[in-house]
């Protein structure tokens, strides 16, 4: 097993999930399709799992190309869609090709493999496909100003949410929209204002709720929302799940500073049920899309709005909202070599 890889304290004694990420992180191999030098230390790099997303990679990358990503190391599962090609012709991204079976704990030891190849003691931002991370004054300021705001308190890890998107309508009966016609945004503005509660659990302070909840899951336990899409990893460290790492005590520190606007209900979420269900790749042979399509089947004209929607307009909708906490900016320590995006701060409206 590489070096980079070992953690501390010995394997023998981790969580049995744990120890399973960091087998599949010594054992796959990154193909690499297309692949530059090696970012410098304070660039900042995102690392993502792709499989067949070629109708939203122009939204997700220049959301991300918008917040300040230097380098995306994107690894693709066999994608049939032309998102690999896509993905090699963009010069900002190395592309490697996984050709396992994607199932937890693979993927997360899939991206612990890409983090000890392109280097610990450094920032990574991970996201899906379908996530847009949003944070106060982001508007006008970038990642790196981020980062440079949680150094300056002390903080290696930046807690978010999931908001799960939705338009107005049925969930299935969305009309195919044709890259570049609108932005995922605009096509799918509402979000729940006001369906979660937060718990206390041993690896994270655990938030469930939103549409997922109400419609889908209400009789049992909901998908989890709370997410670390930026944090600081050093070897001996383990990204061991979506959403949480692993030693798990820095889990604790940061409030919750953004949200990731999560776009799962868009035209395309049957043709991802129908290929999640087959291949059963997801957690318990995919039983979260089973269940999806179970309650579809039962209701097709489900529609996800209640009293509770709110119009995203920007992250100050979150704010309002409770779900998400003001940054102050004015009191963050500047960190050398992290310059912030250029352009004066719009204020966010106030919390209530």
């Amino acid at each position: 097993m590489p070096p980079a890889l070992l953690p501390d304290p010995p394997a023998p004694v981790l969580p049995r999930f744990v120890r399973e990420v960091v087998a599949e992180a010594a054992a796959v191999r990154l193909e690499p399709v297309r692949a530059g030098p090696r970012p410098a230390r304070d660039a900042v790099v995102l690392v993502s799992v792709m499989r067949n997303e070629a109708g939203i990679l122009g939204d997700f990358l220049g959301h991300w190309r918008g917040l300040g990503v230097d380098r995306f190391v994107i690894l693709d599962n066999d994608s049939d869609d032309g998102s690999r090609e896509r993905l090699a012709a963009e010069p900002d991204v190395d592309l490697y090709r996984v050709r396992r079976r994607f199932y937890p704990p693979m993927k997360q030891g899939w991206i612990n493999r890409a983090i000890a190849d392109y280097g610990h003691d450094r920032w990574y931002v991970t996201a899906d496909a379908d996530e847009h991370l949003v944070f106060d004054g982001c508007d006008a300021r970038s990642l790196r100003d981020l980062i440079g705001f949680a150094e300056g308190r002390g903080l290696r890890r930046v807690r978010g949410m999931l908001v799960d998107m939705y338009g107005a309508g049925p969930v299935l009966g969305a009309a195919p929209r044709p890259e570049g016609a609108r932005s995922l945004a605009v096509a799918y503005p509402l979000f729940d204002g006001d369906s979660y509660r937060e718990t206390l659990c041993k690896q994270r302070i655990s938030r469930h709720g939103g549409p997922r909840w109400r419609r889908f899951w209400r009789a049992g336990v909901s998908p989890e929302l709370t997410k670390y899409p930026l944090f600081h990893i050093r070897a001996g460290e383990i990204f061991d799940n979506p959403h949480h790492l692993y030693p798990y005590g820095e889990n604790f520190a940061s409030p919750c500073l953004a949200g990731i606007l999560h776009y799962k209900f868009t035209a395309g979420l049957a043709a991802k049920i129908r290929d999640a269900t087959a291949r059963e790749q997801y957690f318990d042979a995919s039983a979260e899309y089973k269940h999806y399509a179970a309650v579809l089947a039962a209701d097709r004209g489900l529609d996800l709005r209640y009293p509770g929607s709110r119009r995203y307009r920007g992250p100050a909708d979150l704010l309002a909202c409770g779900l998400i906490e003001p940054i102050a900016w004015e009191a963050a320590l500047p960190v050398p070599g992290l310059p912030g995006r250029r352009g004066s701060l719009r204020t966010s409206g106030p919390r209530t």
